[in-house]
């Protein structure tokens, strides 16, 4: 095996094994959409927003959230191996807040 692909395999089993550690995709709730951040509770999608919001500066939304970076990391390898279903649920989540703020 060449010395990338070896690399390679140990950056997918890096990112396997945060993903693990970090993420919850329960049984209750299958939908990666859904998946939320291991005894956090934070939704993945809202992580990958907070990261737009922070231009991508990782150790700080890490802080704001009190949260390790390994984890928000683990949130962005979710996000891009099921980028569909969180873009939906980041999308419907901002309708409903649309929704919800125009009758305020």
């Amino acid at each position: 095996m060449a010395t990338t692909e070896r690399a390679m395999d140990a950056h997918e089993e890096q990112s396997d094994a945060l993903i693990d550690i970090y993420i919850d995709v329960s049984s209750r709730r299958p939908d990666p959409g859904d998946a939320r951040l291991t005894g956090y509770g934070y939704p993945v999608w809202i992580m990958i927003d907070a990261l737009d919001a922070a231009e991508h500066d990782l150790a700080r939304v890490a802080r704001e959230y009190e949260l390790p970076e390994d984890a928000v990391r683990a949130a962005v390898v979710f996000s891009r191996r099921h980028r569909e279903a969180i873009d939906a649920r980041a999308r419907a989540n901002a309708a409903a807040f649309g929704a919800f703020a125009s009758r305020a």
